[in-house]
């Protein structure tokens, strides 16, 4: 398990920090992408190297912009729960990008964000807690089953 933090600062500009058990910064600045790691020469590629990536920003910048055009553009969306607790499923449309990534979940209440689920078509998993989330000690079984049942649960 990594803990750092993701940032958004534009559509075309995202943000990775990884603080342990490693120190890396991930940038993704338009097509370019720029990953540092303590020990380790940079490495720079371009976002057609790396479809699921380009798939990510398309879905975090859509879903912060609340833009739904572009979000229908790329995934298959369905939103589950209630406006207490919900969650958006975002399937993505391209094949090429289905081959990497099966599905995208964000799971919150009200209305802000819990969790960003990234489920990969490999059956690996990446689970991102927001803000408060990120704060609560964690399940025993660190199993996805068990990481989304946390993400589902009232905070309060």
């Amino acid at each position: 398990m990594t803990r750092g933090e993701l940032s958004f600062e534009a559509a075309d500009q995202l943000g990775k920090r990884v603080d342990a058990p490693f120190k890396e910064r991930t940038t993704v600045r338009g097509e370019n992408v720029r990953v540092e790691r303590a020990g380790r020469k940079p490495m720079q590629f371009s976002l057609k190297r790396a479809p699921e990536l380009r798939a990510l920003l398309v879905g975090f910048s859509a879903l912060l912009a609340g833009d739904q055009g572009a979000l229908r553009k790329h995934f298959r969306i369905a939103v589950e729960g209630s406006d207490a607790r919900w969650a958006i499923l975002l399937d993505p449309i391209d094949k090429r990008i289905r081959a990497r990534i099966r599905r995208i979940t964000v799971i919150g209440g009200g209305n802000a964000p819990r969790c960003f689920s990234v489920e990969q078509a490999d059956d690996d998993a990446s689970l991102m807690l927001v803000d408060a989330a990120a704060a609560e000690p964690l399940p025993s079984a660190l199993e996805l089953p068990a990481l989304l049942a946390f993400c589902r649960q009232d905070p309060r």
